[in-house]
């Protein structure tokens, strides 16, 4: 297509008149149903390919999108233009849309030149930066990376609900996975977090102190005294470390094992910040 390597509106234009030619082409007289058949596709495909790199170095990004989708629909090995489909998709700045992108920059990866590959040497650096743009964005995950080459090589397009996750995602789902499986060390995790940060003493005074927390569960580190302990250190994150003090009315009976698990509820009346210590009235 004339142009297709220069970006000057003049080129530009040249470029945009043969690429319309190259769709609206009519078959030649005396030529096969079936020769035409193939050739069409061929011309078309090739048509859509340049319409998009036009539109492409024009900005409009959508009309790019759009036209390089036609032409891997009408041919799916294409691996330079599976290439300039994800670049300009990652261009639109939409972040919901960063797997697409992931995805046609693997697929313009795998094919090999018999197949609509590239060259080995910039397949190669299409094969680099996917790697480092799959590994900031979703994070070092070899195994991850090489299912997404295989699924790539099944075709130009993703398959419907094709989601990577981003590192944000993955560390909320991980978040509420462990809330779920520990809603008592997670509660217990997020009170500290902020009695441990800058202002934690006055959230103590404001949010915690005298207020009702529900049942928390922690492993005794120490009873003083070890028979008929009044107070008791408890290990929250940690069972050899002491976090948390419960002082109690009366004596417990017997003597707390230390190592044991206990699950607790009180009011916070004292706290300390170094040493961290939240004392509980139990």
């Amino acid at each position: 297509v004339p142009g297709l390597s220069k970006e000057d509106p003049e080129s530009l234009d040249l470029a945009d008149k043969a690429a319309n030619g190259l769709v609206n082409s009519e078959k030649p007289a005396g030529m096969k149903d079936e020769d035409w058949t193939k050739a069409k596709r061929d011309l078309e495909s090739l048509g859509r390919k340049a319409l998009g790199w036009v539109a492409w170095k024009r900005k409009s990004l959508d009309a790019a999108e759009k036209e390089f989708t036609a032409a891997l629909k009408i041919n799916e090995k294409q691996a330079e233009v599976s290439q300039w489909l994800g670049s300009v998709i990652f261009q639109m700045k939409k972040p919901e849309r960063q797997s697409e992108v992931l995805y046609h920059f693997a697929r313009a990866s795998v094919l090999a030149p018999n197949e609509g590959g590239m060259q080995e040497q910039q397949r190669k650096v299409t094969e680099q930066y996917l790697e480092r743009a799959f590994n900031s964005f979703h994070g070092q995950d070899p195994s991850g990376l090489a299912a997404l080459k295989e699924e790539a090589k099944k075709s130009a397009f993703a398959p419907a609900g094709f989601k990577i996750e981003s590192q944000t995602e993955i560390a909320v789902r991980k978040e509420n996975e462990f809330r779920e499986k520990n809603p008592q060390l997670a509660l217990w995790m997020g009170i500290k977090k902020e009695l441990a940060g800058e202002n934690g003493e006055q959230y103590f005074e404001a949010n915690v102190k005298n207020a009702a927390i529900p049942k928390l569960k922690g492993t005794v580190v120490a009873a003083k005294p070890p028979v008929r302990s009044k107070e008791l250190v408890i290990g929250m994150e940690n069972a050899e470390v002491g976090e948390v003090t419960l002082k109690f009315d009366a004596p417990l009976t017997g003597k707390p094992k230390v190592g044991s698990v206990v699950e607790f509820e009180g009011v916070p009346t004292a706290f300390s910040k170094d040493p961290f210590n939240l004392t509980f009235e139990t």
